[in-house]
């Protein structure tokens, strides 16, 4: 941090100097302009981080209010101003203020723990200013369709291709996520809703596990624990802070849960709804995509992602499509020898085995959900497509003589 210091009173200015060299700045880097040489200065700089400019006056009397009122005009999401002075007059405050400045501080009080605070809410703002990053939402409507799975694995990818990715275990109810990634929290969500009055940026960030593959954890809580401190605000704070933190965020949702996590899944980039391909999880599909239109949340952001494609019986995905009048982009293969390993090893099937044709389709999604180029790959092992292909046949035809019927009466009761 270079800050400049603008003012006629050279008492304050070396007790503002004073103060920034207790956090490391040292005199020789702030610079103690006058109003006219600091507006010229900042009106030709192009600065890439925030440049902080501390304003101080003995009594901001009308000449130096004029001067002020000039250089706040320079203002922007990257220049900040703070007005240092006495806080004798509140209406010269309260005129201070209003001309933009991001702080007046009593330089006769407390002046010291009040930048102190200042400087720590600026460290956000830096942040903020330079990233904030996309999260995509993973859940599925129906138990059973794999997204904790899909999740861990998605953030790997991810991770792989950006060096980094935050993963939310928002399983109030009990995450699985330190279990697939083997892994041993200092702190997880529930033991950050307990402090949330105090729950801030760096609390996050000493909670996050750091693991080999790149991801960042952030751990649900134990399975069967006190989860009714978890409200939305608390889940809503940590995606905040994963967004500031990095790039991209991988949150793993719980469906029971949808109308408390209504905000995570509408500020996501994208929802990957992850789905069986079978009725049981079709019809619940179809409902929430109701419940979707009537939250308002776009349509744009919703990827069907079907998995375990491949198992016998299975409704053809074709058939699913003209259904629900939408394209299932992606679809995971049912690699279920490979997955279960790695479920056993604690470690996910993109690290473990990146070969198989589940990491392969999972890597297909990460590429799509960050823009770029999918591969084509085999919906599933070899020795799978004949018995698949012979049983699709038929369940088509079951499919448009039970299947489609009761869904669409279950649309039309809607």
């Amino acid at each position: 941090m270079n800050p400049i210091i603008v003012g006629n009173d050279a008492a304050i200015a070396d007790r503002i100097c004073a103060a920034l060299h207790r956090f490391g700045v040292d005199r020789s880097q702030a610079q103690v302009l006058s109003p006219d040489v600091a507006f010229a200065a900042l009106q030709s700089a192009k600065t890439q981080s925030v440049q902080l400019v501390f304003v101080a006056s003995r009594n901001f009397a009308a000449e130096d209010l004029a001067w002020l009122q000039r250089l706040c005009s320079l203002a922007n999401e990257r220049v900040r101003f703070v007005a240092v002075g006495p806080v004798c007059d509140p209406r010269v405050v309260i005129r201070v203020i209003r001309y933009g400045v991001l702080d007046y501080l009593d330089v006769n009080d407390n002046f010291d723990s009040e930048l102190t605070m200042l400087i720590e809410r600026l460290k956000r703002v830096r942040r903020d200013v330079t990233q904030s990053g996309k999260m995509f939402a993973v859940f599925s409507p129906s138990g059973g369709a794999g997204v904790s799975a899909v999740a861990s694995n998605l953030a790997v990818a991810i991770a792989n291709k950006r060096a980094s990715c935050a993963l939310l275990d928002l399983h109030v109810h009990g995450g699985d996520q330190v279990t697939l990634f083997n892994a041993a929290p200092r702190h997880t969500l529930s033991a950050l809703a307990s402090k949330a009055e105090n729950f801030d940026l760096a609390m996050f960030e000493q909670a996050l596990v750091k693991h080999p593959t790149g991801v960042s954890l952030l751990a649900g809580p134990e399975p069967f624990g006190d989860d009714r401190q978890i409200t939305p605000q608390v889940i809503q704070k940590a995606v905040q802070f994963a967004r500031t933190s990095c790039l991209h965020t991988v949150a793993d949702m719980e469906g029971a849960k949808l109308p408390d996590q209504i905000r995570v899944l509408a500020t996501s980039a994208q929802i990957v709804m992850v789905f069986r391909a079978d009725y049981v999880s079709i019809t619940r599909v179809i409902k929430c995509l109701e419940y979707f239109k009537a939250s308002n949340i776009s349509s744009d952001q919703l990827l069907l992602v079907a998995n375990r494609v491949g198992q016998t019986n299975e409704l053809p995905i074709a058939k699913i499509e003209e259904t629900l009048g939408r394209a299932i982009r992606h679809r995971l293969p049912d690699d279920s020898a490979a997955v279960n390993m790695s479920f056993n090893l604690g470690e996910p099937l993109v690290k473990s085995a990146p070969k198989s044709c589940f990491a392969a389709a999972i890597c297909n999604l990460a590429d799509d959900l960050l823009g770029e180029r999918p591969e084509p790959t085999a919906i599933a092992p070899a020795h799978w497509l004949k018995p698949f292909r012979t049983a699709a046949g038929r369940m088509g035809n079951i499919f448009d003589q039970i299947a489609r019927p009761a869904l669409q009466l279950n649309r039309d009761k809607a």
